[in-house]
């Protein structure tokens, strides 16, 4: 079931939605929200979508959040990327031929944001990720970045088991402009320029192509189209893209090593 959509959640009662392994709970009590959150295997997961207050445990340990009671009661459950870029692996080390492409679908596990109305139009209160993705070292021994690293392969088809319709599927057209094969077994990507699209009960972002050139193997160009590629072009665009919608941009050490 897809649950990103806004939600009226009465006074004294609550909204219970289901994101892979994670739970979410948002509670209205008048004048404050309250959040909790949970996986897979506990008692409460039997809870009704929407309930009261009454039948929730005293001892829960709840997020509270101030509430604009000016307002209606309403929460916008959105989805985002991890503010910290990414690194993916295909299944297994891959050689590209010279000017071939290969075309690659990553699923990145969002964060769920929680937004509630506000005077300035929308206010979001958290931000919970769907899957603690654990962190690695990406670059050299003298530089580079904390990423987060993706549990799933990098496939070649959208449709697959590992991808789970709570992910985010980043398509990436990786070109190899060298007179050379080139191979690889790791990915970075930053995702401040993808935005995130609903089509049926999968979410997307718009595509990226990647290539990989002589005159700077460390400096690679990515080149973004503005929806999803074929055949999700009709996507609903849920989140538009954090740092703003690009045609182009570059990455430094798309291909280097991880430590």
């Amino acid at each position: 079931m897809n649950h990103w959509n806004i939600y009226h959640v009465p006074e004294q009662s609550f909204r219970h939605c289901v994101f892979g392994d994670l739970h979410l709970l948002v509670l209205n009590i008048g004048p404050e929200w309250r959040i909790h959150s949970f996986c897979s295997g506990c008692d409460l997961e039997s809870l009704p979508a929407t309930g009261p207050e009454a039948i929730l445990c005293d001892s829960l340990p709840w997020k509270r959040f101030d509430r604009d009671t000016t307002h209606e009661a309403t929460v916008t459950l959105r989805p985002s990327f991890p503010l910290q870029p990414i690194v993916a692996r295909p299944a297994s080390s891959l050689t590209l031929a010279p000017g071939s492409s290969a075309l690659f679908y990553l699923a990145v596990p969002p964060q769920v944001d929680i937004e509630v109305p506000h005077s300035s139009g929308s206010l979001k209160i958290d931000s919970i990720p769907i899957d603690r993705l654990t962190k690695t070292w990406h670059g050299t021994k003298s530089y580079g970045k904390t990423c987060l690293s993706l549990r799933s392969p990098a496939r070649r088809r959208y449709k697959h088991p590992d991808h789970g319709s709570h992910n985010i599927l980043v398509p990436i057209d990786l070109v190899n402009r060298l007179r050379t094969p080139f191979s690889f077994d790791r990915l970075y990507l930053e995702t401040g320029h993808f935005g995130i699209f609903r089509h049926g009960d999968q979410l997307f972002s718009n595509a990226a192509r990647l290539r990989i050139e002589k005159e700077d193997r460390d400096r690679n160009a990515l080149a973004y189209t503005p929806r999803p590629i074929s055949p999700h072009e009709d996507a609903e665009e849920l989140t538009p893209p954090r740092d703003g919608r690009a045609r182009r941009s570059f990455l430094e050490n798309a291909f280097s090593s991880l430590f």
